[in-house]
């Protein structure tokens, strides 16, 4: 059987969901954000998308410029890493 999601499928794939026309809240928090939706269940959030998620639950997000200049948590990762191995 060939799998249309790279997870496999199943009752809480964003892909099968779709398929079945079933709610997927994402889509939801996507569409009202105007952010493009994940195509699969894989698909790392993009900084939008996790911004509008995190906005929908209530919670601050700061932006990030993508300099790695700011105070994000990508950012701050980011430099430790490369701070690691400098």
């Amino acid at each position: 059987m060939k799998f249309r999601c790279a997870c496999g499928g199943g009752q809480s794939c964003i892909v099968d969901r779709r398929k079945a026309r079933d709610w997927v809240h994402e889509d939801d928090v996507f569409k009202a954000a105007g952010v493009p939706l994940r195509k699969h269940c894989m698909q790392t959030y993009l900084p939008s998308q996790e911004a509008a998620l995190q906005k929908s639950m209530g919670k601050q997000t700061t932006k990030c410029n993508g300099t790695l200049e700011c105070e994000c948590d990508e950012c701050a990762l980011a430099n430790a890493i490369m701070s690691y191995f400098n």
